[in-house]
C-alpha cells in the first residue's frame, strides 16, 4: 500500500515546525568577525567627531579661563633708550663758553636711560607698581664726565569704590571658571548622549539580523514547501491549482527576506555612523555579536508616583545637562558684581614712596652705582583721584546686559530641569510598558505554536488543506518579528531611562570609561511600592 501524499509532506513538515519552534528559543548567532557592544561604545568615544567637537569647545573655555587669569599676571617691563640732542648755541653763549676756554657753537648731548618696571593687579583691585629708572647724561660742555642719576620708586593703588573687592575685579575669571565646569558637563552630556545613541543603533542592528534569520527561515521552508507539493503534482496526487498559493506565498516570502536585507544594511549602516567611523570604515559593515538585553527581575515593573519622584530628583543630581545649566547660572552670577560695580565713582587712593641717588664718572657700570650712592632720603608722594561721567551710558548698558544674561540662565536652567524631568517620567512608564509588551509577544508566539501545531495535526487528519498550515506559520513568522520588535523596545527603552536618569557616564569626571552593563540593567533598584 502506497503512502498518501498528505503523510509524505507531513514527514517533511514535521522538523521544518520544529525549526520554528527553536526560532526563538535561541539566540542567533553571527558570524566572526564582528563587534561586541563594547567595541561599539569603546569606538564612539575615540573616533565620534561630534564628541570631538565638543572637547574643542571645552578646551576654547579653558583658553578663555586662562586669559581671564592673565590680568593678574605679574609684568615685568624693561625699556632702553638713547638719544643724541644737538642744541645750537647764539653768539653769547658761545662767547661766554670761549672765555672758559671751551670753543663750541652747539651743545651735543647724549642720554641713555634704563627703565625696569613690575607692575601687578592683585584680584582685591589693590595694584602695584615697583619701578627703578637709570639716565646717563653727557655732553661736551658741563658735564663731559657724565651725570648718572638713579629714581627707585614703589606706588601702590587702591580703589575706594569702582574697582575695589574681589566680586568685581575678579568676576571674569570666576565667571570663566564657572564656564569651564558647565563645558565639562556638556562634553559628559555629549557622551552620554553619543554612547545612548550607539547602544540604540547597535541594538536596532541586531534586532534587523534577527528579523533576516526569522525571514531567511521561512523563506527556505516555503521553497521546501514548493519542491513537495511540485512532486506530489508531477505524480497526479495534488490537483496543479495548488501550487499557486504556495508560489505567491514563497514570492512574499522572499519579498520580505528582501526587505529583512535592506533594513539589515540600513541598520548596520547606522550603528557606523553613530560609532564615528570614517567614510573608508563605512565600506565594511559591522556585524553584531551580542544579545539583546533581557528583563531580569521577576515580575513586570510597576510604576508608582513614589518611584518616579525618586528617579526624578535622582535625574536632576546626576544628568550633566542639569548641573551644566546650574554652572552656567552660577557663572552669568558672578558677572553681575562686577558690572553693578561698575556704576560706581572712581575714586582712587595712590601712595608712592622711593628715593633718588646721584653719581659722576665715566666708567662702565657706574650708572648702576648711581641706585646707592648719594642717597639722602625718601620721596613720599600720596594723591586721591576722583572720576565719573554723569550718564555713564556704557556702564549702565553693560548691567543690563549682565541682568538679562543672568535670567536667562536662570530661566534655561528651569528649562532643562523641566525637560529632564519630563524624560524621566516618558523613560521610566517606556520602559515598563516594553516589558508588558515583551511579555505578551512571547505569549503570543507561544500560542502559535499551539495554533501551528495543531494546524499540522489536522493536516495530518485530512481536516484541512496544506493552505491552512502555511497561513498559520504565516501567523507565526509575523508573531515573532513582533517577538523581536518588543525584544527591541525593551533594549531601546532601557537605553533611553539610562540616558534620561543620567547614568551612563558621571557627569564629574573629565575622562570616561566605558561598561556596557549599563545598557543591559535598569539603572536603580526597581521597587513595587
Amino acid at each position: 500500500m502506497s503512502c498518501p501524499w498528505w503523510l509524505r509532506l507531513l514527514v517533511l513538515w514535521a522538523p521544518m515546525a520544529r525549526c520554528v519552534t527553536c526560532l526563538s528559543q535561541e539566540a542567533v548567532e553571527l558570524p566572526h568577525p564582528g563587534i561586541t557592544l563594547l567595541d561599539a561604545l569603546k569606538t564612539t568615544l575615540e573616533q565620534n567627531p561630534d564628541l570631538q567637537l565638543q572637547v574643542q569647545q571645552l578646551e576654547s573655555s579653558k583658553g578663555v579661563l586662562r586669559a581671564s587669569a592673565g590680568a593678574f599676571d605679574l609684568s615685568i617691563n624693561a625699556a632702553y633708550l638713547q638719544n643724541h640732542l644737538t642744541n645750537p648755541l647764539t653768539a653769547a653763549q658761545a662767547a661766554q663758553y670761549a672765555l672758559a676756554g671751551l670753543i663750541v657753537d652747539a651743545q651735543a648731548q647724549n642720554n641713555t636711560t634704563y627703565t625696569i618696571e613690575t607692575p601687578k593687579l592683585f584680584r582685591n583691585g589693590v595694584s602695584i607698581d615697583p619701578t627703578a629708572t637709570l639716565t646717563r647724561t653727557t655732553d661736551n660742555i658741563s658735564t663731559r664726565q657724565g651725570l648718572n642719576q638713579s629714581q627707585v620708586a614703589f606706588q601702590i593703588n587702591i580703589p575706594l569704590l569702582r574697582g575695589r573687592g574681589r566680586d568685581a575685579v575678579d568676576a571674569q575669571e570666576k565667571s570663566a571658571g564657572s564656564t569651564v565646569q558647565a563645558n565639562v558637563r556638556d562634553v559628559n552630556q555629549e557622551v552620554a548622549l553619543l554612547l545612548a545613541t550607539t547602544a540604540i543603533q547597535y541594538w536596532n542592528a541586531v534586532a534587523a539580523a534577527q528579523n533576516l534569520e526569522i525571514a531567511k527561515d521561512s523563506e527556505t521552508r516555503g521553497e521546501k514547501y514548493l519542491q513537495d507539493v511540485q512532486m506530489l503534482i508531477d505524480k497526479d496526487r495534488v490537483a496543479r491549482g495548488e501550487i499557486n498559493q504556495l508560489v505567491a506565498n514563497l514570492a512574499n516570502r522572499k519579498a520580505t527576506g528582501i526587505a529583512a536585507e535592506q533594513q539589515l544594511a540600513t541598520a548596520r549602516q547606522n550603528l557606523a555612523l553613530a560609532m564615528g567611523l570614517s567614510a573608508s570604515q563605512l565600506v565594511e559593515l559591522p556585524e553584531t555579536l551580542d544579545n539583546l538585553p533581557d528583563w531580569a527581575i521577576e515580575g513586570d515593573p510597576r510604576v508608582t508616583p513614589a518611584l518616579t519622584n525618586r528617579f526624578v530628583s535622582s535625574a536632576l543630581k546626576l544628568r550633566a545637562d542639569v548641573i551644566a545649566a546650574d554652572f552656567q547660572v552660577t557663572a552669568a552670577k558672578q558677572l553681575l558684581p562686577a558690572a553693578q560695580n561698575q556704576l560706581l565713582p572712581q575714586l582712587n587712593a595712590s601712595l608712592s614712596t622711593g628715593y633718588n641717588g646721584i653719581a659722576t664718572g665715566t666708567p662702565y657700570g657706574k650708572p648702576f652705582g648711581a641706585l646707592f650712592d648719594n642717597v639722602r632720603g625718601a620721596n613720599v608722594t600720596g594723591s586721591i583721584t576722583y572720576s565719573f561721567p554723569p550718564r555713564n551710558d556704557t556702564a549702565a548698558g553693560q548691567w543690563t546686559q549682565a541682568r538679562a544674561a543672568f535670567q536667562a540662565a536662570v530661566l534655561n536652567r528651569d528649562r532643562v530641569a523641566r525637560t529632564a524631568a519630563s524624560s524621566v517620567v516618558t523613560a521610566t512608564t517606556g520602559l515598563s510598558f516594553s516589558v508588558s509588551a515583551l511579555r505578551q509577544a512571547r505569549e503570543a508566539v507561544g500560542y502559535y505554536r499551539l495554533a501551528l501545531n495543531n494546524e499540522v495535526e489536522k493536516f495530518h487528519l485530512g481536516r484541512n488543506t496544506l493552505v491552512n498550515v502555511t497561513t498559520m506559520e504565516d501567523y507565526l513568522n509575523s508573531a515573532l518579528l513582533a517577538e523581536v520588535s518588543a525584544h527591541l523596545g525593551y533594549a531601546v527603552a532601557l537605553a533611553n531611562l539610562r540616558f534620561a536618569t543620567g547614568t551612563v557616564v558621571d557627569a564629574s569626571v573629565p575622562v570616561q570609561s566605558v561598561d556596557k552593563t549599563i545598557f543591559l540593567q535598569p539603572p536603580f533598584e526597581w521597587g513595587n511600592e
